[in-house]
């Protein structure tokens, strides 16, 4: 993907993502062509390929703005608290509820399983330079605490979103940190 900061590059390219997710919660995203994205996003192919690769890399490109999004709010994090945590993840999600539930639609929310898999490693020490419960930890084993993090809140995330957010996420924060404290 093309990080150019132009404003017409940057109208194009959220023309394009948006064509993608609007495809796709229609169409199958495996059946989808860059030539419907062009269609879709009333843009030429010239202009498609100077902004991305791809479909994939598309796609990539709107997982990747997440979770630019969801590590602003760590940093911005005044008090590092289980129940503040789980805050931010759980209205992150809520904020971003469309691009959820097209992928969970279309089978692709292990995508984002597997980027914040690969980031959270390279931005662990700007996240958690403070965080307590890496204190004392070995540095070649706190990639073991990092991805037990990844995988135990991703879960939860799945299961909530499968649930259809049905259960109140007051509720499942309060029996995690409850959980988590006891532990």
């Amino acid at each position: 993907m093309n990080k150019s900061t132009n404003p017409s590059a940057v109208f194009s390219k959220k023309q394009i993502q948006s064509a993608l997710f609007d495809l796709m919660d229609r169409t199958p995203y495996e059946k989808i062509t860059v030539k419907e994205i062009l269609y879709e996003a009333k843009i030429a192919r010239k202009t498609f390929y100077r902004n991305f690769d791809s479909k994939d890399d598309v796609l990539d490109s709107v997982i990747c703005q997440f979770l630019e999004d969801y590590f602003d709010s760590f940093v911005s994090m005044e008090n590092e608290s289980l129940e503040v945590f789980f805050d931010i993840v759980f209205s992150s999600v809520e904020k971003n509820i469309r691009f959820f539930e097209i992928l969970n639609k279309n089978s692709l929310l292990h995508l984002v399983f597997e980027k914040l898999n690969t980031v959270i490693p390279q931005v662990h020490d700007k996240l958690c330079s403070d965080c307590s419960y890496f204190n004392g930890v070995d540095s070649r084993l706190s990639r073991y605490l990092i991805a037990f993090n990844i995988g135990a809140v991703w879960n939860v995330i799945m299961c909530w979103l499968s649930d259809g957010m049905k259960t109140d996420k007051k509720l499942i924060k309060s029996v995690l940190v409850k959980y988590l404290s006891e532990m």
